[in-house]
């Protein structure tokens, strides 16, 4: 006899008919917390968008320093002067926004993850991308502000090198701080 359970599905066969049913469903309609995994019960885990499009920005950030430092007088460098006017715009913009946005969607990101339970990873990406602009401006804030209150001890280098040490264990104690924060 031919197998009738392919058409009239019954018992077992019907609750699978029907969860891939409204797998199919729930995936068209772009809800993918509650798209659920083929082995187990519990929603598909997905990194945090936020915390991809931050990373995405960050790099423009770090553009922004070819316009701010100077460049050499040589003519085989390519610095942004001589690059076509959109493109130097374009990414003027992109470097002049991206440390400040990416620093919001970094803890948008903690935020989130937090909310959701387990469904969103990505924790260690969001806490890098919120504190990664801010460490490094908190930085050069420090070292400038201790090279000029320590730049007439200059008759050893050991003062500039524990000053660093000093800013390092700032910046590592903020770090530490924001990621405990987070996964509490």
């Amino acid at each position: 006899p031919p197998n009738t359970s392919i058409l009239y599905p019954t018992g077992r066969n019907l609750l699978f008919e029907i969860v891939s049913v409204s797998r199919r469903w729930l995936c068209a309609r772009g809800d993918q917390t509650l798209y659920m995994n083929n082995s187990s019960t519990e929603p598909d885990r997905r990194i945090s968008r936020l915390a991809i499009s931050g990373v995405l920005l960050l790099p423009f950030g770090l553009l922004l320093l070819l316009f701010i430092i100077p460049s050499s007088n040589d003519p085989a460098n390519y610095s942004p002067s001589q690059w076509p006017a959109a493109l130097r715009y374009l990414l003027l913009a992109l470097g002049s926004i991206a440390p400040i946005a990416s620093t919001i969607l970094g803890y948008l990101s903690i935020a989130q993850i937090r909310k959701s339970k387990g469904s969103i990873f990505g924790m260690r990406l969001a806490v890098f991308l919120g504190l990664f602009y801010p460490i490094i401006l908190l930085s050069l804030i420090l070292f400038i502000l201790g090279w000029t209150l320590l730049g007439n001890i200059r008759s050893t280098g050991l003062i500039p090198l524990a000053w660093l040490v000093i800013v390092l264990a700032i910046d590592y104690w903020i770090v530490r701080v924001t990621w405990n924060k987070a996964i509490s």
